[in-house]
């Protein structure tokens, strides 16, 4: 049987536009701009856990910021999962993908205004979720929101690009780029990006980050030959020319100081391509509050389901 779907047919945006771009150049994604396997440790680390969670619930676990990397595992562990995307041709390319993968669900809706119901899902990941935003006031929202969705006690991993403190220049990314230091296209443009931000509050525009990259000579074609930047990699820049688009990037300390009321912090793992060392992925534990504790109660009474938190070895948070 093919995925379920449904189209809660969320607000046109400028965001929607520069994500459907994206979904169109497929050969643009490669890491960090996507996850490598070495991003899904943390997922095959605890994949019994998740399993667990889901036979003891009978729920299913989120997917935010969906890639084919992740879904692809999902499915490999016989996981049933339920993926949300305000971006209609970003499900379509999972749908193609999976078109016989009847234990997905696909949602059409906005992360920061989902109706789904509090407690619907028993864990959950995203991939470059908070960057996505495009300010950084949103990221308490998402968390707020993904913390709603979620029974409590449940684990949600979730890969993010940081910036690093103190943030080099764009002067200094540049040179960088000249002597090698940075190779492949998407590791420059992203921290380009995160040398323009004012603010993580803030976010940086895609059309100031095109912008700068025009007027440098980046986007030339003597350029990407010395560099060996193929033409894949470059088309998906046309989707930095829409307007009112927006990316941020949190410091992995504020990205820390945003999920703590929400999260406890279990792992960190990081990958070993270009830039991994900032593209972390954190593995949290929705916290259990005096407030949460009488909604579980409640649930509990209505589902005859108990969400006890699991027991695991936590790791030392890494600051690397």
């Amino acid at each position: 049987m093919p995925p379920s779907k449904i189209d809660n047919h969320p607000a046109p945006s400028a965001k929607s536009k520069y994500w459907s771009i994206r979904a169109s150049r497929p050969k643009a994604a490669i890491p960090p701009g996507r996850p490598s396997l070495d991003d899904l440790q943390l997922f095959s680390k605890y994949a019994e856990n998740l399993q667990n969670a889901q036979s003891a619930s009978g729920k299913r676990g989120l997917v935010l910021g969906s890639t084919r990397q992740t879904l692809d595992w999902c499915r490999e562990r016989g996981l049933r999962v339920a993926m949300m995307d305000f971006c209609d041709p970003i499900a379509q390319n999972i749908q193609s993908a999976h078109p016989d993968w009847q234990d997905l669900h696909i949602i059409i809706d906005d992360w920061l205004s989902t109706a789904e119901k509090d407690g619907a899902f028993c864990w959950a990941a995203g991939d470059g979720v908070i960057a996505t935003l495009g300010q950084g006031r949103d990221a308490v929202r998402l968390f707020r929101q993904i913390y709603r969705l979620l029974l409590p006690g449940s684990l949600v991993i979730l890969r993010n690009f940081i910036r690093p403190d103190p943030t080099p220049a764009s002067a200094d990314l540049f040179a960088k780029l000249e002597t090698g230091e940075i190779r492949s296209s998407s590791a420059f443009r992203i921290q380009l990006a995160q040398s323009l931000q004012p603010s993580f509050a803030q976010g940086v525009a895609t059309r100031e980050v095109y912008r700068t990259l025009l007027e440098s000579g980046v986007l030339e074609g003597s350029f990407r030959e010395k560099h060996a930047w193929n033409d894949g990699q470059m088309t998906a820049l046309d989707s930095y020319q829409t307007e009112e688009v927006f990316l941020c990037y949190p410091t992995l300390a504020e990205l820390r100081s945003l999920a703590d009321p929400f999260f406890e912090e279990l792992d960190i793992s990081y990958g070993s391509y270009e830039m991994a060392e900032l593209c972390p992925t954190l593995l949290y534990r929705t916290r259990i509050t005096q407030a949460t504790e009488e909604k579980h109660t409640e649930n509990t009474d209505k589902n005859s389901f108990q969400c006890s938190p699991c027991s695991f070895s936590v790791a030392a948070k890494g600051t690397k």
